[in-house]
């Protein structure tokens, strides 16, 4: 059976409290550099660049605050690389959303295409600190990985 992808790298963060506080302020902040954490580690882990990125399959599961933490911890990370949150597609479904999404990077990058995020036409103000795919997009080259 032939190899379509391989994971090079991963990372996790946490920030006990982060998600149990009522001061949002503090939660937003502290939610936004644990992103950024598990970004540089997974990078770091895989010895890649972010210029090396094709495309990010984003977390994106509609939840307003959780979703600009990581647009904006993507943007600072990894610069205007396109993004995509193809849960929309097919919902959350708790511990099953990273195997499915680990499916869909595997075929955007066989055929070379960009998943749209359904049900997004304009990006929201929030949503513009990435660049949010709303249609088809192809890529220019083949992406090392996405």
């Amino acid at each position: 059976m032939p190899i379509f992808a391989r994971v090079l790298g991963c990372a996790a963060a946490f920030e006990p409290g982060c998600l149990q506080t009522s001061n949002r302020t503090a939660t937003a902040a502290r939610g936004d550099t644990v992103i950024r954490r598990a970004i540089v580690g997974a990078l770091h882990d895989a010895g890649l660049t972010p210029a090396e990125l094709g495309c990010v399959i984003a977390h994106g599961m509609s939840a307003v605050v959780d979703d600009r933490l990581e647009a904006q911890a993507i943007r600072a990370v990894l610069g205007d690389v396109p993004v995509t949150a193809p849960k929309g597609n097919f919902g959350y479904l708790g511990a099953g959303s990273g195997a499915l999404e680990t499916a869909v990077s595997v075929l955007a990058i066989q055929h070379k295409l960009i998943p749209h995020t359904l049900n997004m036409s304009i990006p929201t103000r929030n949503a513009r600190s990435t660049s949010c795919m709303a249609g088809r997009g192809r890529w220019s080259v083949p992406p090392r990985s996405c």
